[in-house]
């Protein structure tokens, strides 16, 4: 069995290194009083341990014997005067149905371990034949990537933002990034977590923010009206403090207004209520860059996200917008979210809006602006200055 802490660096960076320190002696602590005195428990490297289980009957013991050590990390941590809450991912892998030498059983539990993490973290995760093949996938499409961020062999696309109150009214563009000549997989919902997790999301995210506001700043000498450009930040991103230098100097050196850019986030970003991610969105708030809650009714959606953060724009996620338009009582809760959303100064975009009942449907509902396929695709740089020419 691996286990590996989630989100220890965060815990580093808020308390300090010495303060992490003392959390891994009481997480070996934890661990051992679960295990009996003759198994085998090891501190790999970093927040990683190790330990081995024999004699088992069965895999579901196994199971069972993970469950167990995760649900001590259940009571808090209190390391000198400092209340901590800490979970931790286990992946699981047993002799000899898995292999049958070491290194074999070591790869294949890191492999089920990083699935548990990937599947939302704070649980165990057995090792299955067909992980191994998803690994390899990952893997290659990691080799890919380190490739291409090397020769910025990306394109971006941009989908237009329409203002529901003056029809075809462009209020704002989303940068959405293109790999038209990866191998394996072009399609950003696999690439972007691979990046994230293979902590290749910096150097990425840093090209699309700079590209992306290169070609902003061409568009405002083509045209004659202020409209805001959308870029999507990763969660990863938002834990380095850096990132609001960063989006501070490409805004000054292509001349553009901070209250010009939207920075685009995920609720999901904002599920662990981390330190750092707060300060970061409070210092681009504070730089008079916007802030974007994506994907709102996806199922994580929480007021308290929009009272502790300083949200000024909620996406709502295209999923909503078709249980509103078939279903009478889902239009009223929309209606209902839109006018709380009013009542604290939060404008509205409706994802995804394909056709004219939903058109009619999410202007009926005082939604502000619109974004889908109904108005336009994501556009290359060239066919967006013509839409807008022909738009405004």
């Amino acid at each position: 069995m691996l286990l590996d802490l989630d989100h220890f660096k965060n815990i580093n960076d808020t308390f300090g290194h010495d303060i992490g320190d003392r959390l891994l002696i009481e997480v070996a602590q934890r661990i051992q009083n679960e295990l009996r005195a003759e198994q085998i428990l090891a501190r790999l490297g970093g927040d990683e341990f190790a330990f081995i289980i024999d004699e088992l009957p069965n895999i579901h013991v196994a199971q069972v014997i993970a469950q167990r050590v995760l649900a001590t990390f259940d009571n808090l941590f209190n390391i000198q005067g400092n209340t901590i809450h800490c979970s931790a991912s286990i992946g699981v892998s047993v002799f000899p149905l898995n292999g049958d030498n070491k290194e074999v059983l070591l790869k294949f539990a890191d492999i089920a371990m990083y699935r548990a993490k990937n599947l939302g973290r704070n649980q165990v995760c057995i090792f299955q034949d067909n992980m191994n093949l998803d690994f390899q996938r990952k893997y290659q499409i990691e080799l890919e990537l380190r490739e291409a961020i090397s020769e910025s062999n990306f394109e971006l696309h941009f989908q237009p933002i329409i203002c529901a109150k003056e029809s075809n009214k462009v209020i704002g563009i989303e940068t959405l990034i293109r790999w038209p000549n990866a191998v394996t997989s072009n399609n950003p919902s696999e690439f972007i977590p691979i990046a994230e997790q293979s902590r290749l999301i910096e150097s990425l995210g840093n090209w699309i923010i700079k590209s992306a506001l290169q070609y902003f700043e061409k568009m405002r000498t083509i045209v004659n009206y202020d409209f805001y450009i959308a870029i999507n930040i990763s969660s990863y991103q938002l834990l380095n403090l850096n990132i609001v230098n960063f989006i501070s100097k490409q805004l000054s050196n292509h001349n553009i207004s901070p209250d010009l850019l939207v920075v685009e986030i995920t609720e999901t970003s904002l599920l662990n209520e981390d330190i750092i991610t707060n300060s970061v969105l409070k210092e681009l708030h504070n730089l008079g860059v916007k802030i974007a809650l994506d994907d709102f009714g996806t199922g994580y959606s929480s007021i308290s996200h929009l009272l502790n953060y300083p949200i000024d724009i909620v996406k709502l996620d295209r999923t909503l917008i078709v249980a509103a338009e078939s279903n009478t009582k889902n239009a009223r809760l929309m209606k209902g979210i839109n006018k709380m959303l009013k009542s604290i100064e939060v404008l509205t975009i409706a994802e995804g809006v394909e056709n004219k009942a939903q058109l009619t449907m999410v202007q009926n509902n005082s939604v502000d602006f619109i974004q889908g396929y109904y108005y336009s695709k994501p556009l290359s740089y060239d066919d967006l200055i013509s839409f807008v020419g022909l738009n405004n």
